[in-house]
């Protein structure tokens, strides 16, 4: 039995109790995610908060885009095109949902992962405008240079991240029924 004091966590980490217990929580972190992505899938992008949610990503787009700002005004066409591809996406899947409920569902995690994308876009746009409205004020050298980073992070981020949201709806649109066709015997 491996002694656990409050606050402390585990007293001993030999390499023999470190793969168990990092197996063990691989095992909690799949299950957590298998249900946070149905219960996306099944419940949230299908209820009333939904169109609240893809409301207010476009209100900061369309304020990002009114800014003059070229970098905002590029991180507004990243997020809208990201929304619309994820609204698109959840319309498809909430339709095959009704017809073929194992189909739609086998691959949620990667909506999980779609969805997750497009919402940290959204983000790091807002902290992106607030930057630039930062930098409008003036503070300095090096509250601008934060500034700058921070702007430059968000591009960073919807280049390299909210840039796989296409692939990941033209994936989850295609209906790709690998997942659902695994066996378990295949095992």
């Amino acid at each position: 039995m491996e002694p656990v004091l409050g606050g402390y966590g585990y007293t001993r980490d030999y390499p023999l109790q470190q793969f168990w217990r990092d197996n063990r929580l691989n095992m909690i972190h799949e299950g957590t995610h298998g249900i946070q992505s149905l219960d996306l899938l099944c419940r949230k992008s299908i209820g009333p908060g939904w169109p609240v949610l893809m409301e207010r990503m476009e209100e900061a787009a369309a304020a990002a885009a009114d800014t003059a700002d070229e970098d905002l005004e590029e991180l507004a066409a990243s997020l809208s095109g990201a929304a619309r591809k994820l609204n698109e996406t959840r319309g498809a899947l909430a339709a095959t949902l009704a017809k073929d409920p194992s189909l739609a569902t086998s691959n949620s995690h990667l909506y999980m992962t779609m969805a997750g994308h497009t919402v940290v876009g959204w983000m790091w746009l807002e902290l992106a405008m607030a930057a630039s409205a930062k930098m409008k004020e003036g503070g300095g050298a090096e509250s601008d240079a934060f500034y700058s980073g921070q702007i430059h992070a968000a591009k960073w981020f919807h280049k390299f991240e909210v840039g796989k949201v296409d692939q990941m709806g033209d994936v989850l649109a295609s209906l790709d029924s690998t997942n659902a066709d695994m066996q378990d015997e295949w095992m």
